[in-house]
């Protein structure tokens, strides 16, 4: 009985797996059917940026000199240091004893832009002091400050944190929002104990997952294996596997995706912002927070209550960029976003340099 119990669920497993493989193998007849290069994307070569980072999950890889596709026909220069830190030229070296250290995400680190368009870049100029940005793309508060420890042969008066509106969903998950072709590339997070605290989690390591990423992009730009139908088929079908089985619940790759409770986000971030501090006061610092809104809908969302009484509590000045995220995308939309992209043009990466300076000359932060 117990044997024909084990058979009966190896049938239906295979039967499953029969039927997903047919369905993925259609798609990928009639999608190719109607545009025989859909499977392809960008036809420029597309650098793998990350490599593996045991304490933060991954990192920027050092001495970077990519050009980095948008369209087919547009990109934007990427260049960092032998320390991961990103520089304007290739062969350039970040700044030794910055004034201002940047930690943060993607919106700090300019994906989407070169770096003389990026904030950071832009506050240096305004306070006329170096400026070196430590950001990483798809970091969370947790990682963020992770890299920050990384660097702690840095005394700079200041430390800023750019936190983008879903950086509470971030620090409780285990997954980046980096892409990733089928595994996740997982990051330190947040995890309830037993206790009802939150304490910091490690990564796994992400090394398959980044040369998986990496063999992807070498193959659909051309620049890996030369082209053949079945290694079309299995890059594609990877791809879409894992979008069915996010769609059918059957696993959840992006569980940064998913709401958080308030009441965690604000214990979460309060625990964070603390470490902030702590870890700036190391240094020698004084912590800022920038808040970058979400924009990528139809309004502009501004900042949950909690953060600005968190800032407060703990005295950590908190710029708001979402009155002038609000104004670009009422005014002049076009400027707002990167076509392709999402993530935030010059001008309101200028705006927010603005803000940053301002704020920083008025508490005499630099003094």
């Amino acid at each position: 009985m117990h044997y024909r119990k084990k058979f009966t669920e190896i049938a239906i497993l295979l039967v499953i797996n029969t039927a997903i493989f047919v369905i993925i193998f259609l798609a990928y007849v009639v999608v190719t059917i109607e545009d025989p290069h859909a499977h392809m994307g960008i036809q420029r070569k597309i650098q793998s940026i990350y490599q593996n980072d045991p304490y933060t999950g991954y990192t920027i890889r050092p001495n970077l000199a990519a050009d980095m596709p948008i369209t087919p026909d547009t990109a934007y220069s990427l260049y960092t240091d032998i320390r991961g830190v990103r520089v304007t030229a290739a062969g350039e070296h970040g700044p030794a004893n910055p004034q201002v250290v940047v930690i943060g995400d993607s919106q700090s680190f300019g994906m989407g832009v070169s770096n003389d368009q990026t904030y950071p870049y832009a506050l240096s100029r305004k306070l006329g002091v170096p400026v070196a940005n430590l950001s990483v793309p798809g970091y969370s508060t947790v990682a963020a400050l992770r890299r920050l420890e990384n660097f702690g042969d840095f005394h700079p008066k200041i430390v800023i944190l750019g936190h983008y509106y879903d950086h509470p969903r971030r620090n409780i998950n285990t997954c980046s929002p980096a892409f990733a072709v089928f595994n996740c590339i997982t990051v330190p997070y947040l995890a309830k104990t037993s206790d009802g605290t939150f304490d910091v989690r490690e990564p796994r390591d992400n090394q398959f997952a980044l040369r998986q990423v990496a063999s992807y992009f070498d193959y659909v730009t051309g620049q890996g294996p030369a082209y053949s139908w079945w290694l079309d088929y299995f890059w594609w079908g990877l791809r879409r596997t894992r979008d069915i089985f996010e769609t059918l619940r059957l696993v959840n790759f992006y569980p940064y995706k998913e709401p958080i409770d308030p009441g965690v986000a604000e214990v979460t971030t309060r625990m964070l912002f603390e470490r902030l501090r702590n870890q700036a006061a190391a240094m020698g610092a004084r912590p800022v927070v920038l808040y970058i809104p979400d924009y990528l809908g139809t309004e502009v969302v501004p900042a949950p209550a909690y953060l600005a009484r968190i800032a407060r509590d703990l005295e950590i000045p908190l710029v708001d960029a979402t009155g002038d995220i609000r104004d670009i995308k009422e005014q002049d939309p076009d400027h707002l976003s990167v076509p392709n992209d999402g993530h935030l043009q010059g001008p309101p990466h200028r705006r927010i340099a603005h803000l940053l300076a301002e704020r920083i000359r008025v508490l005499g932060l630099l003094n």
